[in-house]
């Protein structure tokens, strides 16, 4: 293992830095919504509600495809399934640029990109939260935040490249830049603690390894020097003091050369005293086979006779660490190896059984809250300020209002539930009662200062609300269904994109204006805000659930 490989160090944030960049190409793109949507309706001459159509049916696609994604990650691994997709946004993009109408946009940016962000965009935060432990809302929020920087990037990119070479030149040269996310997502590597299944390096273990570097070399007696001079010596001369370094002193009575049974029975039981294994080596020993029987008992001192300082002794390797966890390793190989994968079938209980889960199916209402919002925010924005009386010039003004406010709330505040300052479930309920009050208070903007100010912080509040998520998916389902539910936690927020076209075109071109919307947007934000407040009841209620499953397991097992 590299020094620097271990949860919350140097490599876990070389995975966060790549989890970042794919959010920054896919999650950035799809934040230019506002602009490729005006784009649409002068390219194709559509309505608002047609022209909405590719980007919805691509946001459904991608949150219904959730739990197709988890199951393919939980049997292909996630790099794989990371690695295809990116090959398939990128396709989609590219067969964008033949589209003739709004019908084969849909299908072809909608439709394969849309599939293909799919299966590149979802599990990575499955990965770096393999990585961290202490930090994991930090580390999302990093990973997370690649979409602000990407919808900064993108929105000069976007319209430096519509002007130059229209909407389909924009599109092929998009699926040009999609390709980058292959390198970053060669990285999606889960620890060697997951692969292998050694012990999950962790502080005191670190220490341990660095002091037992510094330690002088250990020996041990040889059985065959043992057996050959059983018969020869017959008194008692004391242990090498390397092989007990870090004990006590151990005082046994002379016995006769053929009556060992008292010498092993004495220095067993003050191996095993009041500190327990003090000596480094058992400690190793211990901590890396916990099932096996201790270091100690299997050298068993066995048949340990009176030595002289003669070259009694045999010197192990340099790689004492390697060597004592040589059968860690042999025997998490060999269970790994008779280990079946999982069917299909299983996956699909797997999946089912989330939806029992009373908080994960909280956090799937606050993510179709958050989707529901977000998409008809992101779209209407640029027409919107329109409507108020600004130039179409400062769309991407309020993007970038929208992206500094988010990376804001992304990367700056998960110190704050990290060092638990405030629970995660209130905190969701103050971000989310404030987004709602954001959100409502937009139609009151009178000028281009007040929009970029409620919008920032709209983004700010939403941004910290949905690093949470994961975090929360991961903290209270099983270890082998994370891959799953990080799949699935997002599907019921596919079925909502598809309403949205309907509800622009309602309010836009029945009544004229996009003020109506947004009140009924940030109302729902706080009733799901209200939801969090019954999370502790939740808890208690998935805990007992999850207690009557384990005891039916058990069950089963006898």
């Amino acid at each position: 293992m590299g020094y620097s490989e271990g949860p919350d160090r140097g490599h876990a944030w070389v995975i966060a830095c790549a989890a970042c960049v794919i959010t920054m190409i896919l999650s950035g793109i799809s934040k230019m919504v506002g602009i490729l949507y005006v784009a649409v309706i002068d390219t194709y001459g559509v309505s608002r509600k047609e022209a909405t159509l590719p980007f919805t049916f691509r946001k459904s696609l991608r949150c219904l495809a959730g739990p197709i994604v988890g199951i393919v990650g939980q049997r292909y691994g996630i790099r794989a399934v990371t690695l295809v997709g990116a090959f398939g946004a990128s396709l989609g993009a590219f067969l964008a640029f033949f589209a003739p109408n709004v019908t084969w946009l849909a299908v072809c940016w909608g439709g394969v990109h849309g599939l293909g962000e799919a299966f590149a965009n979802t599990l990575f935060q499955v990965v770096v939260n393999q990585y961290f432990e202490k930090y994991r809302s930090t580390a999302s929020g990093i990973a997370l935040s690649g979409a602000c920087m990407g919808s900064v990037i993108f929105s000069f990119l976007i319209e430096a490249l519509r002007d130059a070479y229209g909407l389909q030149g924009t599109f092929l040269v998009l699926s040009a830049v999609i390709l980058h996310v292959l390198p970053a997502a060669i990285l999606l590597r889960s620890p060697s603690w997951i692969r292998n299944g050694t012990p999950k390096p962790n502080t005191e273990l670190t220490e341990l390894n660095r002091s037992f570097k510094k330690q002088p070399p250990m020996y041990v007696i040889t059985n065959d020097y043992v057996k050959s001079n059983a018969e020869k010596r017959r008194s008692i001369v004391s242990l090498n003091p390397k092989l007990l370094e870090k004990n006590e002193n151990i005082n046994v009575n002379p016995v006769k050369a053929h009556s060992t049974t008292n010498l092993v029975e004495s220095l067993e039981k003050k191996l095993e005293g009041q500190r327990g294994y003090d000596n480094l080596a058992f400690a190793m020993e211990k901590q890396n086979n916990p099932e096996k029987p201790p270091l100690e008992k299997r050298l068993s001192i066995q048949n340990i006779f009176a030595t002289s300082k003669e070259s009694l002794y045999e010197k192990l390797p340099n790689n004492n660490e390697e060597s004592l966890k040589k059968p860690a390793l042999a025997s998490s190989e060999q269970s790994a190896d008779a280990k079946d994968e999982k069917s299909f079938a299983t996956s699909i209980k797997t999946m089912l059984r989330l939806y029992t889960n009373p908080i994960f199916l909280l956090v799937c209402v606050c993510m179709a809250t958050y989707v529901f919002t977000f998409i008809p925010i992101m779209t209407s924005m640029v027409d919107y300020s329109k409507d108020k009386g600004l130039p179409e010039t400062v769309g991407k003004y309020l993007i970038h209002a929208m992206a500094v406010g988010d990376i804001i709330g992304r990367l700056c505040f998960g110190w704050v539930t990290d060092k638990e300052y405030i629970s995660i479930p209130r905190y969701m309920i103050l971000t989310l009662l404030l987004q709602g009050t954001f959100i409502i208070s937009l139609p009151f903007a009178s000028n281009l200062a007040s929009f970029l100010v409620l919008l920032a912080f709209y983004s700010m509040t939403a941004g910290s609300m949905l690093v949470r998520m994961p975090v929360i998916v991961l903290k209270h389902v099983r270890k082998e269904e994370q891959s799953v539910a990080m799949g699935c936690y997002g599907f019921a927020s596919g079925l909502v994109p598809l309403g949205v076209p309907s509800l622009i075109g309602h309010f836009r071109d029945n009544f004229g204006s996009y003020d109506g919307m947004y009140y009924l947007l940030g109302s729902l934000s706080i009733v799901s805000g209200v939801f969090w407040v019954f999370e502790p009841l939740l808890a208690k209620l998935n805990q007992r659930i999850e207690e009557k499953r384990i005891r039916k397991e058990n069950e089963i097992k006898v």
